[in-house]
């Protein structure tokens, strides 16, 4: 009777530390599918902050392009006036030249 009862204290001994085992390696199998859905979460927002950067250097670049094309109208804007300028002055000098000449013209008589 007595080495029955060892027996069984011995079997459920055993069994116990097998279940332990068991639930150990359960864990294990969790904690490690955890990480590499984390790895997986973590690889994904990367992606988008990739994205999100590359939306950014897009809006960059078509901010530049915008700035140079004012850049250059507003370069051909300034020639245009500045050749109406030298138009002027252009004529000016002209009317001052014929008055000269005219005053010339009217000391010599």
């Amino acid at each position: 009777r007595k080495e029955e009862k060892r027996g069984e204290k011995r079997r459920k001994e055993e069994k116990r530390g097998e279940n332990r085992r068991k639930e150990e390696k359960r864990g294990e199998k969790r904690r490690k599918e955890r990480r590499e859905e984390n790895m997986r979460k973590r690889e994904k927002r990367g992606g988008n902050r990739r994205k999100q950067e590359k939306r950014g250097d897009k809006r960059r670049k078509e901010e530049k392009r915008r700035e140079k094309r004012r850049k250059e109208e507003k370069r051909g804007e300034n020639l245009r006036k500045e050749e109406k300028r030298g138009e002027k002055r252009g004529k000016e000098e002209k009317r001052g030249e014929k008055r000269r000449e005219q005053e010339k013209l009217g000391e010599n008589r």
